[in-house]
């Protein structure tokens, strides 16, 4: 949503608490890590932009490293902020307090993990876990299977290659507790030659291991998630090697125009969620700061121009659409406009879905769908957002009063 330098009458900035938890599975034993932030986005009302609001910071003096990060165990203290300054935190702060090694830069919880450096990069808890690779045009998804492109980080999987076997876990995102566990397969370690693919890292040429996992027998036209763990092969045993991955997201293919367009647009925004997982857009963006990516300026909210830039390649005047309220005005005018009430009944991914925080009637924050999770309880939406705390994020949302409006997209808009 656009904010500008200059004061504009009849805007209120909403401050909403939201506690993101991430659960980190070692080799034989699990941590949990929460991170708590402030801020969504911005929604009309009868207010001052220039209205200040209190937010949680830390301080610059427990960020040693520069890197954005405070150390873990650094100390909270509340600030008041303009609503331009809410998008990170003012000057002489940082935003979180998450780095697990505050003497290191290029360590922080959205670094890419690097290859056989026994380094936790990203802060995870794990050493040199594999990386499951995104590709925005989607084309190692399949009608019925993907194939999960994985970088191989411990140099330990290296001396297994000609025994070194797979593990996938993976589930629906519409029922996400019901994961599989697909057979072990035999794979093939692949060496490249080629530079990094982390900005800030010697431009030297380097040797890049990888291997590709191909998970079948998958339900068409649908959003998965899924994790590797690799075993080797000791006689009629099978022995666990290196971390887990990360949870990795796909969706799978159908016939028809409007499938594929949706097809392209969630394929296009997981990449950028792979982006902002791995620092290169957001908060402290080593690529694209902030939101500018997708159209903002430096310190704007942008979960609304977020949404419009992953659709514009593909949907008819979007890009303008700058705020939930015009977002909401665009499906309108398509005769393509519900409430939220009806999601579990009609959504498919890609649709938008505004937020109305105070329940006033106006949006707060803009959202793409994903799937409707039936088998947790209550029922869970799965939600694609950008603009939390200035990252892109992947979570789950009761369906209650906030879920104000869903945008269906239909072959009308199409370009």
């Amino acid at each position: 949503m656009y904010l500008s330098k200059t004061s504009k009458k009849n805007f209120l900035f909403l401050t909403a608490l939201t506690t993101f938890t991430t659960f980190t599975t070692f080799t034989t034993f699990t941590t949990l890590t929460t991170i708590t932030t402030t801020a969504v986005c911005l929604f009309y009302q009868n207010t001052s932009l220039a209205e200040n609001t209190n937010i949680t910071c830390y301080n610059d003096s427990d960020d040693s490293d520069h890197d954005g990060y405070a150390r873990i165990g650094a100390t909270a203290v509340t600030v008041s902020a303009t609503p331009n300054e809410t998008t990170n935190c003012p000057a002489g702060y940082v935003k979180y307090a998450t780095d697990c090694d505050d003497s290191n830069s290029k360590i922080h919880p959205k670094a890419r993990e690097i290859a056989f450096n026994l380094k936790d990069d990203n802060c995870n808890g794990n050493q040199d876990e594999p990386t499951v690779n995104y590709f925005a045009n989607g084309d190692r998804s399949f009608v019925h299977s993907f194939k999960m492109n994985i970088d191989i980080n411990n140099r330990a999987l290296l001396s297994y290659r000609d025994r070194l076997y797979a593990e996938v876990e993976v589930a629906p995102l519409r029922a996400s507790t019901l994961s599989k566990t697909h057979e072990k397969k035999l794979v093939t370690i692949h060496e490249l030659i080629t530079p990094p693919v982390t900005p800030g890292l010697p431009t030297m040429r380097s040797k890049k291991y990888l291997t590709e996992v191909e998970v079948e027998n998958l339900q068409s036209d649908t959003v998965y998630r899924a994790r590797v763990q690799f075993y080797y092969k000791e006689g009629t045993n099978f022995i666990k090697v290196a971390a887990q991955s990360a949870w990795y997201y796909t969706m799978t293919k159908t016939a028809g125009l409007m499938n594929s367009i949706r097809f392209k647009i969630v394929h296009r925004g997981l990449k950028q969620y792979s982006d902002s997982e791995e620092g290169l857009v957001g908060y402290h963006g080593l690529i694209d700061v902030d939101g500018t990516r997708y159209g903002a300026d430096p310190t704007e909210w942008w979960c609304s121009e977020f949404y419009a830039w992953i659709l514009t390649p593909y949907i008819k005047d979007i890009s303008d659409k700058t705020s939930a309220n015009k977002l909401v005005t665009f499906f309108t005018n398509h005769h393509a406009i519900h409430d939220g009430s009806d999601i579990p009944r009609i959504a498919e991914m890609g649709d938008y879905v505004a937020l109305d925080y105070d329940n006033d009637g106006s949006g707060d924050h803009s959202t793409m769908f994903l799937a409707y999770d039936t088998t947790q309880i209550p029922a869970k939406i799965w939600l694609l957002e950008g603009n939390i705390g200035n990252l892109i994020t992947i979570k789950t949302r009761n369906l209650n009063n906030n879920i104000w409006k869903l945008g269906r997209l239909h072959t009308t808009m199409i370009k």
